[in-house]
């Protein structure tokens, strides 16, 4: 789960397809019940995003973990200049494919 608090938005990506869909709810019904961070209500959005590719070896989730927060934090950068909630889901939408064994060597490059 990832939030965008500036759009109240919410993303859920899980290579495990939508069996943890209902997990991902109930982490976020809880966090609106605590008052953690709100996200219930019809100003918050939750976008899923349930076929997300899987690591080839079972290690290697952090990896692709890093690997979705980078492309987040990019479509973030590119889309926080215009404003526009709907801009973020559109780079998402055409980023997220990026994250696969085909570009995840490029990623290893990437020192922060």
């Amino acid at each position: 789960l990832a939030h965008r608090p500036g759009f109240s938005q919410w993303y859920c990506c899980d290579s495990m397809g939508a069996c943890h869909r209902e997990r991902a709810i109930a982490c976020l019904e809880a966090l609106d019940r605590l008052k953690i961070v709100p996200c219930n209500g019809a100003e918050h959005r939750v976008f899923f995003y349930d076929d997300m590719p899987r690591q080839p070896l079972s290690y290697e989730c952090a990896r692709y973990v890093l690997f979705y927060a980078f492309v987040m934090l990019s479509a973030n950068t590119d889309a926080e200049s215009s404003g526009d909630a709907d801009e973020y889901a559109r780079r998402l939408e055409r980023d997220l494919p990026q994250v696969n064994e085909k570009n995840r060597a490029a990623l290893s490059l990437i020192h922060i």
